[in-house]
């Protein structure tokens, strides 16, 4: 891989955190929705090289070019970093995860939520610093393009104005195409997220089978819906089949043969009494 920031510009701090430190003037390349659109006040990333964004960024829009404004400090991410990584203790599964920190393997797995809370956290936590910066590194299937994630903000607004790159018609047409091929497809994926399963629909007051029984069949004693057919848990042959002879609702108990010899062996005994 070929490194797009040259490492001089590598430094350590005093507490041992090391950065790149890029120099006021140096341009930074991103999409914005509109070709004259501006840039929100808001943590942001961007790109070293403008062929990157046209490539790879299409459906995000139209490439801009922007001016950093200032010098910037912008820890380092491609690089082991334990100092920083000791400090950050809030997002270390992001920077394992994501950017292959404190991992045998520097794999980066580009992740907009993940990347996004890395950058927040940066911004919020290092006030030394304007944001992170990671050259190209290795991706489970290949490399990713070197990014800033700087801290740009509406009480600091670190890069000017941007400006659009020229860009032939074929290519302002291709751009708008993946555009609006990008809003079809999240059209489309918050419509399935929005329509719940029929399978996940519950009754709360009966077995969804039941729904399609007529309200005569269920005054039948062996209907479904009769008290000796209705099962919530196992349906076995012998609950459905129970027969209602065998089912006792209370009453006076049959006296059996047993309390008949009884009664007659006490009459018997007190006949002798009275002789």
């Amino acid at each position: 891989m070929k490194r797009e920031l040259n490492l001089d510009h590598l430094h350590t701090d005093k507490d041992g955190i090391k950065y790149y430190k890029i120099s006021k003037g140096t341009p930074f390349y991103r999409t914005l929705e509109h070709q004259n659109g501006t840039l929100e006040s808001k943590p942001t990333f961007f790109a070293l090289n403008s062929e990157t964004v046209k490539e790879n960024y299409k459906a995000h829009g139209y490439p801009h070019k922007f001016i950093l404004k200032q010098d910037v400090k912008l820890i380092a991410l491609d690089i082991e970093n334990p100092k920083f990584y000791e400090k950050a203790t809030d997002i270390q599964e992001e920077l394992n995860k994501y950017y292959g920190m404190n991992t045998n393997k520097r794999i980066r797995d580009s992740n907009n939520k993940g990347d996004t809370k890395v950058l927040n956290y940066i911004c919020k936590h290092f006030s030394d610093y304007q944001g992170y910066f990671a050259d190209q590194m290795k991706t489970p299937d290949s490399f990713m393009h070197a990014e800033i994630g700087l801290c740009n903000n509406g009480k600091s607004n670190l890069v000017n104005d941007g400006i659009m790159i020229s860009l032939t018609k074929s290519e302002i047409e291709n751009i708008k195409i993946a555009m609006i091929t990008k809003k079809e497809k999240q059209s489309r994926n918050n419509k399935v997220k929005k329509t719940r399963p029929l399978s996940k629909i519950k009754s709360p007051l009966m077995p969804p089978k039941m729904a399609s029984l007529s309200p005569m069949s269920s005054m039948s004693p062996m209907s479904p819906m009769s008290p000796m057919a209705l099962n919530f848990g196992d349906d076995n042959e012998d609950s459905i089949n129970m027969s209602p002879k065998k089912l006792k609702f209370g009453g006076r108990k049959k006296r059996t043969s047993k309390h008949k010899s009884t009664r007659r062996l006490r009459k018997q005994t007190t006949r002798k009494h009275k002789k």
